[in-house]
Formats: structure tokens, C-alpha cells, sequence
């Protein structure tokens, strides 16, 4: 998992310090210098951790008495049940853009067609003019578009028709004419 989360680990003086008193100092330092990843996966598993210390030898830290922070990287999601790791890439693709606009265009043009009256079965004509992104997802979209509204013709213009509406798509302005093919 260390692709996509990085770990902070720092020894719990609040039980460390009474158990173990005059090595504390010591442990403190031998945990600061491990390997944070390493310390990390004993302590989530719940798994002891062997900490060799300078003179002294080895000493095995519960893992209780270990506070672990775990951060995902940046353009990643993790989340963590039951010692399984799920990691998601939050990086939004062009393409993911894309789609994501034509599919918001398909809810503003589908809610324009409710409100102008027309039954859900009426082909219709759709002539609409946005920002830039919403139109390169109308070039990008457009039979995708037409299949989902029914929409004999998607034309991109001043949007004339039986009813037309400004919408907000994504922080862009859109508006959007249809009619119904008779």
C-alpha cells in the first residue's frame, strides 16, 4: 500500500513511559528511526513490534502502545476494514470529464423535455449553446446524447424551439431548446 498512503508513527509515551521508564528515551528513538511502513503493517495487523536498542537488545513494543497516522497520497482515496485496503485514483480523466458533462446535459435536456409537456415518448429536435467544456462534450457525446433524449437532431446554436431554459451544467452556462417532432 505504500504506493498510495505514506504512514507517521510515534511511540504512546503515555503507556510507554511507566512500562518501560529510563528506556523510554531509547525506544523512543528506535521507533522514530524504523522503517514507518514496516512499523505501520505490524502495528494495523496487531502484531508486536521487535525494536533493537543501542547496548541494551532487543524489546518488543505491543502494538497499542504505538499511535499510527495514515494518509493517502495525493490523487488517491483509501479506506481500511478489517486489515483489507481498498485504494481509488480520484484523478479526473479528460475523458471522465467528458462523459461526466453529457451526462449532466442528458438530466438538464430530459428535465427541459418534462417541463415543456412532452409525453416520454416524443422524438424531438434539440438545439443548445454552452460553455466550451459543455460543448466538447456535445461533440465528444452526441449519439450518446440523441439516444438518451430521444433527440432526432442536436444542433449547436441560439436554441429556438416550442420551449427553451438556461441551466447551470457543471458551472457553465447552458441553454437548451427543444421541440417535438410532429
Amino acid at each position: 500500500m505504500g504506493e498510495f498512503v505514506s504512514h507517521t508513527i510515534k511511540p504512546r509515551y503515555d503507556l510507554l513511559g511507566p512500562k518501560h521508564g529510563k528506556l523510554m528515551r531509547a525506544i523512543a528513538s528506535a521507533l522514530l528511526q524504523a522503517d514507518a511502513g514496516v512499523v505501520a503493517q505490524d502495528v494495523l495487523a496487531g502484531r508486536p513490534v521487535v525494536l533493537t536498542l543501542d547496548g541494551t537488545g532487543d524489546v518488543s513494543i505491543l502494538p497499542e502502545e504505538i499511535a499510527v497516522e495514515t494518509v493517502a497520497r495525493e490523487g488517491f482515496h483509501v479506506e481500511t476494514n478489517n486489515g483489507r485496503w481498498v485504494a481509488l485514483d480520484t484523478a479526473i480523466t479528460d475523458d471522465l470529464k467528458m462523459e461526466g458533462f453529457a451526462r449532466e446535459l442528458v438530466n438538464k435536456i430530459q428535465t427541459t423535455r418534462k417541463e415543456a409537456g412532452f409525453e416520454i415518448s416524443d422524438r424531438i429536435h434539440t438545439v443548445l449553446v454552452g460553455g466550451y467544456e459543455s460543448m466538447r462534450a456535445v461533440a465528444k457525446h452526441r449519439e450518446y446524447l440523441m439516444a438518451e433524449t430521444l433527440s432526432l437532431s442536436l444542433a449547436q446554436g441560439e436554441p429556438v424551439g416550442e420551449y427553451v431554459k438556461e441551466w447551470d451544467v457543471n458551472g457553465e452556462k447552458v441553454t437548451v431548446g427543444v421541440r417535438r417532432v410532429r
